[in-house]
């Protein structure tokens, strides 16, 4: 296997697997502290690995503080809201309408930066919409669940859209300063963002499961992040794009081994046959949206 797509599996794995641990966060700590913990520790891992840097750094972003707290404001609003979309509907919700993310950057790109979708494209936004209609229909049709799932979905597409703001701003802001430089700014912009709102954890908690989650969170995001740059460097984008739109079927898997086990505390509404028809359709929709965007938008497909 090439280091470029252990790189791309490294992503889909820890992507797919990231809901659970914001899950058992969850059962502590409420979504700002998750999200401010999350950032800051990423922010510090990532200073931790450019040390030899910060002046550069900080050179390069003294121009740029506004375009660069957008992009932070935009992140951490998609942190925020995806971690609550968890809460409110479940892993598999999340996980798989935060995929409505990438059909809206094609979108964007056709009416913001005036790229034009190919046939094929425009195919997979068609097929991609009738999958994620069926899961919808799915997730808002068990009468028990509908008012849940019904805000856990409107919740996550809000984290959809803050998620395209921050690729907006990789594009715009990627190429002037570096890709590591937006980050390190949205991680610390974002982090300072959410600190007014946190509960810092009592003494008792340090010893919980929930805050070795949170430890998890703060280095998966920083370790996919960086295998997400490489995979970019090594393999074509499209690749990249077509591996990272299957994340949600590792949460899927790992749900269904868990009911197998009669866990049903991560994910106590299963998909019924529809809901995974919807699901696949919706996947391949958007696998089909992505592979073939136009090299200006590619640069853009960050899927988290």
């Amino acid at each position: 296997m090439s280091r470029g797509m252990a790189c791309c599996l490294t992503v889909v794995l820890l992507w797919g697997l990231q809901p659970f641990f914001m899950k058992a966060a969850l059962i502590e700590f409420d979504a700002y502290t998750i999200s401010w913990f999350r950032l800051t520790g990423a922010c510090v891992l990532l200073l931790c690995m450019s040390r030899a840097c910060w002046k550069e750094y900080l050179y390069a972003m003294r121009p740029n503080l506004l375009p660069l707290f957008a992009t932070g404001l935009c992140l951490a609003v998609n942190y925020f809201t995806f971690i609550k979309g968890i809460d409110l509907g479940g892993p598999i919700t999340a996980g798989v309408t935060i995929q409505v993310g990438p059909v809206l950057l094609a979108l964007v790109g056709v009416v913001w930066f005036r790229e034009r979708l190919a046939r094929l494209q425009i195919l997979g936004v068609i097929v991609a919409s009738l999958g994620f209609f069926l899961f919808f229909k799915e997730r808002l049709g068990v009468a028990s669940i509908t008012e849940f799932q019904a805000d856990a979905v409107g919740v996550v597409i809000i984290s959809a859209i803050f998620w395209v703001g921050y690729c907006i701003g990789q594009k715009m802001l990627g190429s002037r300063v570096g890709v590591n430089i937006v980050n390190l700014a949205a991680y610390l912009f974002s982090a300072l963002l959410l600190s007014p709102f946190i509960t810092l954890p009592e003494s008792h908690q340090i010893l919980t499961a929930s805050f070795a989650a949170m430890i998890y969170l703060s280095i998966s995001t920083t370790v996919a992040y960086w295998a997400l740059g490489e995979a970019i460097r090594l393999v074509p984008v499209s690749i990249v794009s077509l591996c990272i739109v299957t994340n949600p079927i590792v949460t899927i898997v790992v749900v269904e081994i868990l009911l197998f086990f009669g866990n049903i505390f991560f994910e106590p509404y299963p998909l019924t046959g529809i809901g995974y028809l919807g699901t696949c359709i919706a996947l391949v929709g958007v696998a089909i949206a992505v592979a073939k965007r136009t090299p200006r938008i590619s640069r853009l497909e960050i899927v988290e």
